[in-house]
């Protein structure tokens, strides 16, 4: 508590912690300037009243002029009535900051005790007599204890002294750092440093792929090429070889790598597994540094390389015998052994078997029955008439019978027989002319293979009936044609008589030529020959002897034959001054036809026969004008495989045969003098 005194017009300030004694002291009288004011005060002070104050003052002057001491006297009585009016307050109690009366003793209030005597809560009050002192403000505070302390926010500044990357938090008085965050190590007040996560087992990152720290973590980078998936989930290898074998080439081997595939050519194949060129034919890679060349295949192992290799040809014209190389040996297998583009017959080998004689006969049928025993059925010798048979035995011995089949009409010419073995019903089929083209018709017959039995019937019904043929189909019966103007007349017969008939409409004047059939399993092929218009024709019949369309095969032709071979049917006729040869599969379908083989000299006379063979197809052409009888062979392509004269000594041979049965190729032909045949073996060579 501060105080104020008057003393001759100058404040002092008295100290409200001193202890004023309330004792009585002699009222001192000052000067004119003043004493009077002093001892107002002095009253003042002891307890006298204003009155006795300002009395004092009053007697130190006149009224009408007062003295300086009158003044001063009443500046002073102001100031003393104030010092009374202070005096009467106090009631002369004890001096502020103590408590008790003067009388029973003045004791010190301790003001600390009541709200910190005023001080800043954050400050600590001491008690003094009469007083109190506050403290400083503590550490974080800014401001007096007195005045009141204020709260420093540390945070605000560098954020509090905490590492940047946690967060400071203000506290009374002070601050908090946070906790470093993940991927740190370290505290927030003495600082955070970066965990490098990559540099334990790669951050959990694929070891493929590459770990990257960052800031308080790291990230995975992608998966190399030739992987799926992610551096962070795995990578996993791409087996690249499963989708278009890995880019590699076809003829190449994809094998999977990790993260890749390789190509490698495969065997036979040069390349960079990218592109991988195959050699040419009869050709194989050979690779040696520094790259590969073709070289000759030699698959037989024969030591002779391929001659089919362009680029480095051998001297093996066939390469999966080893028998075939050029210098070899020729022999009778059907193929080139020699590499001389030549085979068996057209190479210098000899038909097996000699020229044997018969006695005349003409118009002669051959068909192969039973044991492999051919069947031969002709005209008779001169001076007789009738039909007679014999047989040329597995062995190639004949045997001809001095008697005809059944009683001939004496008056009567027998010719254009043709014959097929039924092993169905075990019988021959013989459909043969009576007095020739225009004559009395055409008649057939069936008998047994002892030639007895024999059962005659005409094949046609009209009375204009000319010609007939015969064969036996794959269901074992025989199958009869026979012709009259416009049309061709079918039926079959087993041992009980006729079963199925069928009929072909013809177009056309018929030539001198009969109808020829032949039966390739259940169905059966026939052709036939018009003068006007001048045509060879063919034509399919099914099994229950329906006719197909009817095909022209030629417009020149003249003398034609057909016969069952294994692709079907194997067709051949006269052309010119030669022959062709021609396929038909066992459907209908043209399979292949040759060009024009040139033979003899004069195409009206010539005339020919085919048979099936092993190996290929036989054709046995004759020419009496050119004293020929020739054999040629021709393969599935209906090129001239080999041939050869199959005598010669012929004289003016015609109505050549030829029929294959029991591993044997029987050829069968008349001259001027005798009949004549010759026993081959199948592959007709030695």
């Amino acid at each position: 508590m501060k105080k104020w005194l008057g003393v001759g017009g100058v404040g002092f300030v008295l100290a409200s912690s001193m202890t004023v004694p309330a004792c009585s002291g002699p009222n001192r009288n000052f000067n004119s300037h003043g004493a009077a004011g002093a001892s107002g005060m002095s009253a003042g002070n002891t307890g006298g009243t204003s009155a006795a104050g300002r009395s004092a003052g009053g007697h130190a002057g006149s009224d009408e002029q007062p003295s300086s001491a009158g003044m001063a006297g009443e500046d002073m009585e102001e100031m003393a009535g104030a010092g009374g009016d202070a005096g009467g307050d106090a009631g002369g109690g004890c001096s502020d900051g103590y408590t008790g009366t003067p009388s029973t003793g003045c004791v010190d209030i301790n003001e600390c005790k009541t709200d910190n005597g005023g001080c800043d809560k954050a400050v600590t009050c001491t008690n003094t007599p009469g007083s109190r002192v506050c403290g400083n403000c503590p550490f974080g505070y800014s401001g007096d204890g007195e005045a009141g302390c204020v709260d420093i926010d540390e945070c605000k500044t560098n954020n509090g002294g905490c590492d940047k990357t946690v967060a400071c938090k203000n506290t009374p008085g002070g601050y908090t750092c946070g906790d470093c965050s993940a991927g740190y190590t370290g505290g927030g007040a003495s600082g955070c440093v970066d965990i490098d996560e990559c540099k334990t087992n790669n951050g959990g990152c694929d070891s493929l792929a590459a770990c990257m720290n960052t800031p308080g973590s790291f990230s995975c980078g992608a998966c190399p090429t030739g992987y799926t998936g992610t551096g962070a989930t795995g990578c996993v290898d791409i087996v690249e070889c499963l989708s278009n074998n890995g880019g590699c080439s076809a003829n190449a081997q994809c094998t999977n790598t990790a993260g890749s595939r390789t190509c490698a050519c495969k065997s036979g194949y040069s390349g960079d597994g990218i592109t991988c060129t195959a050699p040419g034919a009869g050709c194989k890679w050979s690779c040696t540094t520094p790259g590969c060349a073709q070289v000759a295949l030699d698959n037989d192992g024969d030591g002779h390389g391929s001659s089919a290799c362009a680029a480095a040809p051998g001297d093996d014209c066939d390469d999966t015998q080893s028998s075939v190389f050029t210098g070899a040996s020729e022999v009778c297998d059907g193929i080139d052994n020699d590499c001389d583009k030549k085979i068996d017959l057209s190479d210098g080998l000899a038909l097996v078997g000699a020229v044997q004689d018969l006695p005349s006969r003409s118009h002669v049928s051959i068909a192969v029955g039973s044991g492999g025993v051919f069947q031969v059925v002709g005209t008779s010798p001169p001076g007789t008439t009738g039909l007679f048979s014999g047989t040329i035995s597995s062995t190639g011995t004949a045997t001809f019978y001095s008697s005809p089949i059944f009683s001939p009409d004496a008056n009567s010419q027998y010719s254009l027989t043709r014959m097929a073995w039924a092993s169905g019903n075990s019988q021959y089929g013989v459909a043969y002319a009576i007095d020739g083209f225009g004559g009395a018709g055409t008649r057939g017959g069936t008998m047994a293979a002892s030639a007895c039995c024999w059962q005659d019937f005409n094949l046609t019904t009209a009375s204009n009936n000319k010609k007939g043929d015969v064969t036996a189909r794959g269901q074992g019966d025989l199958l009869f044609a026979g012709t009259s103007d416009g049309n061709i007349t079918f039926n079959t017969r087993d041992g009980s008589g006729v079963k199925l008939t069928g009929n072909l409409a013809v177009s056309g004047t018929w030539d001198i030529y009969a109808p020829r059939l032949a039966s390739s399993g259940t169905s059966a092929g026939v052709i036939w020959q018009t003068a006007s218009p001048r045509a060879l024709n063919w034509s399919l019949l099914s099994p229950t002897l329906v006719p197909g369309a009817t095909e022209q095969l030629a417009t020149a032709a003249s003398y034609a034959d057909i016969s069952a071979i294994g692709a079907g049917y194997g067709l051949a006729w006269i052309e010119g001054l030669g022959f062709r040869f021609a396929i038909k599969k066992a459907d209908g379908s043209t399979q292949c036809t040759s060009s024009v083989v040139s033979f003899g000299t004069i195409p009206s006379n010539q005339q020919l026969a085919v048979a099936d063979s092993t190996n290929g197809t036989v054709v046995v052409a004759t020419s009496p004008d050119s004293n020929l009888i020739h054999l040629y062979r021709f393969d599935s392509a209906c090129k001239v495989k080999d041939d050869i004269d199959v005598t010669t000594t012929a004289n003016a041979p015609t109505e050549p045969r030829v029929a294959l049965g029991g591993g044997h190729v029987l050829v069968f032909w008349i001259d001027a003098a005798y009949a004549h045949y010759r026993f081959l073996s199948d592959l007709l060579c030695h």
